[in-house]
């Protein structure tokens, strides 16, 4: 049957795509019907014409030569052959869902020129704008839709984006209220314009919205971070203090940027027992990962002041990012769309201002990847912007994540063999954190040995300079290759230096605890070890995985199968997990079961070669 179906796809897709240049529409089964629209109006007294002139917005749209001429030469090669208008939106559509977006722009801008009434072909490109994080092409495409009165939400959400961009809070505070038959996008434009007009009418009025605004259940410390930053850009840093203060404690997915806000306002209201504190803890909290470091960093060097309305707004729109992220993981369900959607609407009232967009590309990232959203998210991780050599490290860091995580560890070298040659060219010294993050592919792509020189030269490096809290993942990944390298005395000494460093990391006395059970000693040692680490990171499936091999190795088996199962309901793609569970069914005479999870875990392909064979001789044993 797959070919009949496959070819009824393919036709669907070209009738769509067909329908769009010539102003029909296949409209499928399953599709949803279009939502109405109250016509945007700019004044209490509007003229016969509801509509926002270009002139007006100060936004033009570019000529095909101007896009084509930003693309780099990759894309180029892509859009160059194509000037046919039908052929441009049918390639443009493929290259939009494989994350190549600037290319699918270029040729989507190529059908628009030919075709540039059709509204249908005008919302993809938004669509595709948004994603991509073009703000010039977003506005046009939503302008040119609302002047034609297009009965879409997202073009009404992006218009009055546009105006938070453009600071025109006298216009948005003259929007009359309007339906948009969609609750998410009602609450957006709500939210937008009440955040935008806080200082039309009085402090308390305002405050006092903006708490009403934001009483969504389970939205956490976010509703007191929101109330504390408006009540700063009021001007009430003492007022705004114990919101923020309350933010910070209780936000878990932005914690660091509640932290950031909190000690400006403890700074603005010359607190300076918070402003130590929140100092301490911002640095200590950035130092778990080089990523948040940087980031960080970077906004502690900017100077203290309140935030500014489009600040507020896209603070606003990635707390409810993240918001929606979180639902996600707690719901399984699939919110993140949505969250991209908010991310998105960040990026364009942020509009490219160096200090947060560095932020928001992460928050964008972080939510494609964990879509799972490939494509997107190897082409939001070039949009990190690359200012500075730390901003280069971060983009690199981010894109070799995503190529790791999709198996790609030939071409996460090849980018790193690009970047060191960038050095040298330079005649540049090349930072130590390359080379760590060279220890880091190979390790993955279990070139154990290359992964322990690169490691050794990373330690070099690091002789004139001292090393942080975050250094502790380079000897964690540096005693991995030891692990697998069969050689204990070199692995403990490495996890050893991680702990050091960073004595209380659950993962690392993870690793140093499980490492002595799987060799049957120190086991009543390693199991205490292993439950403070799980207590501290429960959920964690490697880190339960060892409690339950530690009570296996002390022969309760019962205990054991119990920690076991549970790890296996976190992580159920885990070779190691079900070669243990096999080994506990087995030990309690349960030997049908105990043969489906060794077969389990032969069935994965990272399994290494020799706990292979120690399985397939299990396997045969029980014959």
């Amino acid at each position: 049957m797959r070919g009949p179906l496959h070819m009824s796809k393919l036709m669907t897709k070209f009738c769509i795509l067909i329908g769009l240049l010539l102003g029909y529409t296949c409209v499928s089964v399953a599709e949803q019907p279009t939502r109405a629209l109250i016509p945007l109006k700019l004044d209490p007294t509007p003229p016969a014409t509801n509509s926002i002139s270009l002139a007006d917005f100060s936004v033009s749209e570019p000529s095909i030569d101007a896009i084509r001429a930003q693309l780099p030469a990759e894309d180029l090669a892509l859009v160059t052959p194509v000037q046919d208008a039908t052929a441009a939106l049918l390639s443009g559509t493929i290259l939009a869902e494989n994350g190549q977006l600037n290319a699918a722009l270029a040729l989507q801008s190529t059908a628009l020129q030919t075709y540039p009434d059709n509204q249908e072909l005008r919302l993809l490109r938004l669509k595709t704008a948004l994603h991509a994080g073009n703000a010039t092409l977003a506005f046009v495409d939503a302008i040119q839709l609302s002047n034609a009165q297009t009965d879409n939400p997202l073009v009404y959400i992006t218009t009055l984006i546009g105006l938070a961009r453009n600071e025109r809070w006298e216009e948005i505070n003259r929007l009359e209220p309007i339906d948009l038959n969609d609750p998410l996008f009602n609450f957006i434009s709500q939210a937008v314009w009440t955040l935008a007009t806080l200082d039309f009418g009085p402090s308390e009025e305002a405050l006092s919205r903006v708490n009403q605004a934001f009483a969504i259940s389970g939205f956490d410390g976010r509703q007191q971070y929101l109330t504390g930053l408006a009540a700063l850009q009021l001007g009430s840093p003492t007022d705004a203090l114990p919101d923020l203060v309350y933010a910070t404690n209780n936000i878990t997915l932005s914690q660091d940027r509640a932290a950031l806000w909190t000690y400006r306002a403890a700074r603005l209201a010359n607190d300076q027992a918070i402003t130590d504190e929140l100092l301490s803890a911002i640095r200590r909290n950035a130092e778990r990962n080089y990523s948040w470091l940087y980031i960080n960093q970077s906004e502690m060097s900017q100077s203290v002041a309140p935030p500014t309305k489009r600040e507020l707004i896209v603070e606003m729109l990635s707390e409810l990012a993240w918001f929606f992220v979180d639902l996600a993981n707690q719901e399984r369900t699939d919110r993140y769309q949505t969250a991209q959607l908010l991310g998105n609407l960040a990026f364009m009232v942020d509009g490219g201002d160096t200090r947060s967009s560095v932020q928001l590309a992460t928050l964008r990232l972080s939510i494609a990847t964990a879509d799972k959203a490939d494509d997107l998210a190897l082409f939001l991780a070039d949009t990190i912007p690359t200012n500075d050599l730390p901003g280069q490290l971060l983009q690199l860091e981010e894109r070799l994540a995503i190529l790791m995580s999709l198996g790609l560890e030939e071409e996460a070298l090849t980018s790193l063999n690009n970047l060191e040659e960038t050095f040298l060219t330079t005649q540049t010294a090349v930072p130590a954190r390359v080379f760590a993050l060279y220890g880091k592919v190979y390790q993955q792509a279990q070139r154990y040995e290359d992964a322990v020189d690169a490691f050794k030269n990373w330690e070099a490096q690091h002789e004139a300079g001292p090393l942080i809290v975050a250094d502790w993942l380079s000897y964690f990944e540096w005693a991995a290759s030891h692990y697998w390298l069969d050689q204990p005395e070199l692995m403990e000494e490495k996890i050893l230096q991680a702990l050091d460093l960073n004595p209380g990391n659950a993962f690392a006395n993870n690793f140093l605890a499980y490492t002595w059970v799987d060799q049957n000693r120190r086991l009543e040692e390693g199991l205490q070890m292993l439950l403070a680490a799980n207590e501290r990171q429960p959920n964690k499936s490697s880190i339960t995985d060892s409690v339950g091999w530690a009570y296996y190795r002390l022969g309760d088996f019962e205990t054991a199968l119990s920690y076991l199962e549970e790890a296996w309901a976190i992580q159920s793609d885990s070779w190691e997990i079900a070669y243990h569970l096999g080994d506990t069914y087995q030990a309690l005479e349960r030997i049908n079961e105990a043969k489906w999870f060794w077969r389990r875990a032969l069935s994965f392909q990272d399994i290494p070669a020799n706990r292979a064979d120690i399985i397939l001789a299990k396997l045969t044993s029980e014959q």
